[in-house]
């Protein structure tokens, strides 16, 4: 089977690729996967879960660099086993084009299933992949968007930070205020620093309730989106 697409990303070319290599970006936009684990300098392991119907199948993905010319386009070879439920194996191709809008991102995915995988009409394992590659590319777009967003809300904070230099008229107040804020509030952990890696996944508690030929189709779109991934293996 072979899975086509592009995607429009308003972001810089460089922006994007650097966040398609950030393992808990992936962990985040891609279901049920758990792990990223590096095994050489041109080889690394991915975990996924899944269920299926009762069965909650394991997937261990094993890709390896292939290609790769950053931030422009990379190859990935990829194979995995799910138990009971099957194998899959392939290739992936990405490519980064910059453009007025920001960057177009090209794929194209071929692989092959065996096992109770092979049973699964190929039409409708296309059509699947591709809607969770497009999940997946619309978690990617929010992720990106909201790293920005808190970039661009940090710069008011540091000159902030250098306006009571200027206005040194005001010291007695400010040497009341800050003792009482210091000494009697304690910092509140955030959203992000309480969450743990298990809940990543759209809040779900370490797996994606997905039937069979879902779980045939995350094989190619695993494939996809980890095909951008190959700078990683070389950090």
């Amino acid at each position: 089977m072979e899975l086509t697409g592009s995607q429009i990303i308003a972001a810089p070319r460089q922006s994007v690729w650097e966040a398609l290599n950030n393992p808990d970006i992936l962990q985040r936009c891609l279901p049920g996967c758990e792990k990223v684990e590096r095994l050489s300098p041109e080889e690394f392991q991915v975990l996924l879960v899944a269920a299926i119907g009762p069965l909650r199948a394991r997937f261990k993905g094993l890709l390896k660099l292939s290609e790769a010319r950053a931030p422009e386009s990379c190859v990935m070879l990829f194979e995995g086993q799910g138990g009971p439920v099957g194998f899959g194996k392939g290739s992936s191709e990405v490519v980064l084009n910059e453009t007025d809008d920001g960057t177009e991102l090209n794929y194209k995915a071929k692989a092959q299933v065996g096992g109770k995988l092979a049973q699964v009409g190929s039409r409708l394992i296309d059509n699947v992949a591709k809607k969770m590659s497009d999940d997946f590319f619309e978690a990617f777009r929010n992720q990106l968007s909201a790293g920005r967003a808190t970039e661009a809300f940090a710069v008011p904070a540091v000159s902030m930070r250098e306006e009571p230099r200027a206005a040194t008229t005001e010291i007695p107040e400010s040497r009341t205020a800050e003792p009482v804020e210091a000494r009697g509030a304690q910092p509140r952990p955030s959203k992000e620093n309480v969450r743990r890696p298990d809940e990543r996944v759209a809040g779900l508690p370490g797996f994606v309730p997905v039937p069979t030929w879902s779980f045939a189709a995350l094989l190619v779109t695993f494939g996809i989106v980890t095909g951008v991934a190959g700078t990683l293996l070389l950090r």
